[in-house]
């Protein structure tokens, strides 16, 4: 699944919008998450910090040419399937955590 979301929404912003995607998803128990993509005006004045924090999967410029809608996200799902297999190889064999590894807190 995909969804586009423009950054701007007259109600709610596209990070909280995320964000309840994200949470529904997780509380619903779903095994895969749908791929968001975010629609922005001006791709170099994004601020990445707070869609990285919501979950957001990729961005794409406005005026989108539908030439470049299908490739963004073709590369968007690639860069998703591949994180998914790095995680399930991560969860077959996890990275051992030696004590002297750990940070005491005071």
């Amino acid at each position: 699944s995909v969804l586009l979301l423009s950054e701007n929404l007259s109600r709610k912003d596209a990070p909280s919008i995320v964000r309840w995607i994200r949470k529904k998803e997780k509380s619903d128990g779903y095994r895969s998450k749908a791929q968001l993509l975010i629609l922005v005006q001006r791709i170099l004045s994004v601020d990445y910090h707070v869609y990285n924090d919501a979950e957001v999967d990729g961005f794409l410029p406005k005026p989108l040419e539908g030439s470049r809608l299908i490739p963004a996200i073709e590369k968007s799902v690639l860069e998703y399937q591949e994180s998914m297999v790095m995680a399930s190889k991560i969860e077959e064999n996890p990275i051992p955590i030696k004590s002297e590894d750990t940070v005491a807190t005071k």
